[in-house]
């Protein structure tokens, strides 16, 4: 059964049944508590992700900023500019998409580019990750490959659910 929670948001992300995090239509920030959504003092975001005990926003100024144990958050350093979309793994890496749908994602202490251009991304487990191209075809990457293999449909956005399986938004919604 569905539960109905008050609010209205233009993007979500959420580690598990507890800890979901969203963004407005406003750029304002909201963490769920497990019984209401509290708005979070952070930079006006365009996009919002959760994952491995990390949280990050793309900030509509183009940057990537992390939650900080006190709460804050802080822009992090080296990341790409530009940035629209934002996900994490399961570790609490970032991948990102940046002007033009260039997809990077933070190795440890740094940052590598990955093929293709992008309009959303998902990044799953154990190094897996999906996303929808410039075409709007899902793509699942290929880490020994290093590279997207497509998969067959069309779609605007893409979530990477348990094992990796994908689930898509067409264009038809």
């Amino acid at each position: 059964n569905w539960a109905l929670l008050p609010g209205r948001f233009a993007r979500i992300d959420a580690a598990s049944e507890r800890e979901a995090w969203a963004v407005d239509g406003q750029g304002a920030v909201y963490r769920y508590n497990g019984t209401y959504w509290q708005s979070v003092p952070a930079p006006a975001a365009a996009d919002v992700a959760v994952g491995g005990g990390a949280v990050y926003v793309a900030t509509r100024a183009g940057e990537l900023a992390r939650l900080q144990a006190n709460g804050s958050f802080t822009t992090v350093p080296g990341a790409p500019t530009g940035i629209t979309r934002v996900d994490v793994d399961d570790q609490g890496r970032p991948w990102v998409i940046a002007s033009a749908g260039a997809l990077s994602r933070l190795d440890g202490e740094r940052w590598t580019r990955l093929p293709g251009s992008a309009r959303d991304v998902s990044a799953g487990s154990r190094g897996g990750a999906l996303m929808v191209d410039s075409e709007r075809r899902p793509m699942r990457w290929n880490a020994a490959l290093g590279s997207w293999t497509p998969l067959l449909a069309l779609a605007d956005a893409v979530a990477a659910g348990p094992d990796n399986k994908p689930w898509i938004v067409t264009p038809q919604g």
